[in-house]
């Protein structure tokens, strides 16, 4: 972590020119891919997402009074505002949500203007693991699946952007557990 100009910092400094090329669902997906190969080129060749992407209702809080958005079984990754994400997901809240994997629907949630490359391989490793097929060791292990799966990401991170570390730009975690 770092600061900015008095501000605390969970990302790198490359953060939002990431966010800026991806901003569309065409660019997430992009994105979602090439997480996947680089999965698949540092840790298991054999990676692919374990359960199917089905179409889903979810709530929208932040916009006015409450309604709602059909997601398509296509749409496999989505940025979403934060307090959009909480009203869909209950999950205990420590102010450091990034993303969410929604284990049921085959679906990643990033929390929009929160997420950096870190979060989307974490998510995506997730959308990989062993819990998708096992829900119930999900709930009973989740601490446990958490620090794997961050574990991996850090892998992952370090295997497939040392380049960008060596050229003295600054990466970072971006979940504290």
């Amino acid at each position: 972590m770092f600061y900015e100009q008095g501000k605390l910092l969970l990302s790198c400094l490359e953060r939002q020119t990431f966010l800026q090329k991806t901003r569309t669902g065409q660019g997430l997906e992009e994105q979602r891919q090439n997480t996947i190969n680089d999965i698949r080129s540092t840790i298991y060749p054999k990676a692919v997402v374990a359960s199917p992407t089905m179409g889903c209702m979810l709530r929208i809080a932040s916009a006015g009074p409450s309604s709602s958005l059909f997601l398509s079984a296509q749409t496999r990754i989505i940025e979403f505002p934060e307090i959009d994400i909480l009203s869909n997901y209950h999950y205990p809240y420590s102010g450091t949500l990034r993303g969410v994997h929604d284990w049921e629907r085959g679906k990643i949630l990033l929390c929009e203007g929160k997420w950096c490359r870190e979060t989307l391989i974490h998510e995506i490793l997730h959308s990989v693991s062993f819990p998708c097929v096992r829900s119930d060791l999900r709930r009973r292990l989740i601490n446990f699946f958490e620090g794997l799966t961050e574990f991996f990401a850090g892998y992952v991170m370090f295997r497939c952007y040392h380049n960008v570390i060596k050229r003295g730009k600054r990466m970072f975690m971006t979940y504290v557990l």
